[in-house]
C-alpha cells in the first residue's frame, strides 16, 4: 500500500463519502478497520509433540500459543502472522 492509499474495506468511511451520502453508523465504522486487519493476517498452525521443547520454543517465539487440541499426541499451536 502506498502512502495515502485507503485500504478497500476502509473506503466508504466518512473521509471517503460524498456530502449527500448518509453517514455510516458507529457499528459499520468499527467493522471496516477490523476487517482490513484480518485480511492482513494469516493463521499459523503447528502440531508440536509435548516432549519437543525446541519446536515449542520456536512456536512461542513466532507468537503462537498452545491450544487444548491434541492430534496424534501432538499439541496444536496457533498464532497470527501479519503481512
Amino acid at each position: 500500500m502506498q502512502g495515502g492509499d485507503v485500504p478497500a474495506p476502509l473506503q466508504g468511511l466518512p473521509h471517503d463519502r460524498a456530502p449527500d451520502e448518509p453517514r455510516p453508523t458507529e457499528h459499520q465504522q468499527s467493522h471496516a478497520p477490523v476487517a482490513w486487519l484480518l485480511l492482513q493476517a494469516t493463521t499459523l498452525v503447528a502440531h508440536v509433540h509435548p516432549d519437543d521443547i525446541a519446536s515449542a520454543v520456536t512456536a512461542h517465539r513466532l507468537g503462537m500459543t498452545p491450544t487444548p487440541v491434541l492430534l496424534d499426541g501432538e499439541v496444536e499451536w496457533r498464532g497470527l502472522l501479519f503481512r
